[in-house]
């Protein structure tokens, strides 16, 4: 459907294809195999357009640290932001650590969340994380001091401080945005879409990087 959702990305029913679960891969594997090829000549394929909504992100708010990050491939935001998060070194950071920073952290925060809301969210997730090199993400914050929570919390606030301070444009023009919205209760969007009528603050800073990325993958 390309006329339901507000950030006029797509949504799909009948089944949703979009949201089938794969970071239980005992889920991932039964619900995956009830989609299958009509015939020996089909094939079902997957597009999945690397980093693009972080890209749509740093073409919206010309963040000079995002565009860097955006243009060249050897840098990863999310991989850097995982060994904030959990006191890692880049080289121990695994591929559940970097998708539980990117989808629990780099999202919501640019998306307008604060470190309260997203240190709950990681924490409630650490007993699914290890690092690259095996160890309990649990057992591992323990030895870095990260205890309980309320420690892993103060990290978090940290984590979101530097991530302001890592992208300085986009942390006051986020601010200008929200405040132009107040003033004339509509904005445009990259793609040339009108978006009016109320909108809290995350769905402000949500709509004009969630739609545009997904009018990307229809034009590709």
């Amino acid at each position: 459907h390309l006329h339901i959702a507000s950030t006029y990305r797509s949504s799909i029913t009948d089944p949703n294809l979009q949201n089938q679960p794969i970071r239980d891969p005992r889920q991932a594997k039964l619900i995956r195999r009830a989609f299958i090829p009509r015939g020996p000549d089909y094939i079902l394929v997957e597009i999945d357009q690397a980093a693009l909504e972080f890209r749509g992100a740093a073409n919206f708010w010309k963040d000079p640290a995002m565009i860097a990050y955006a243009s060249d491939p050897k840098l990863d935001v999310h991989r850097d932001i995982a060994s904030e998060c959990y006191d890692l070194p880049i080289s121990d950071v695994s591929k559940d650590a970097r998708s539980y920073a990117k989808n629990g952290f780099v999202f919501p925060r640019l998306y307008g969340s604060y470190y309260k809301n997203i240190a709950g969210n990681m924490w409630n997730n650490i007993k699914k994380i290890k690092t690259k090199s095996g160890k309990e993400m649990r057992d591992h914050l323990a030895e870095r001091g990260m205890k309980d929570y309320e420690a892993f919390e103060n990290r978090i606030k940290t984590v979101q401080e530097n991530f302001d301070s890592r992208f300085p444009h986009w942390s006051k023009e986020k601010d200008i945005w929200w405040e132009t919205y107040l003033k004339r209760g509509w904005f445009e969007l990259a793609t040339g879409f009108v978006c009016a009528g109320v909108f809290k603050y995350n769905n402000l800073m949500n709509t004009p990087i969630q739609g545009p990325s997904f009018h990307i993958v229809l034009w590709l």
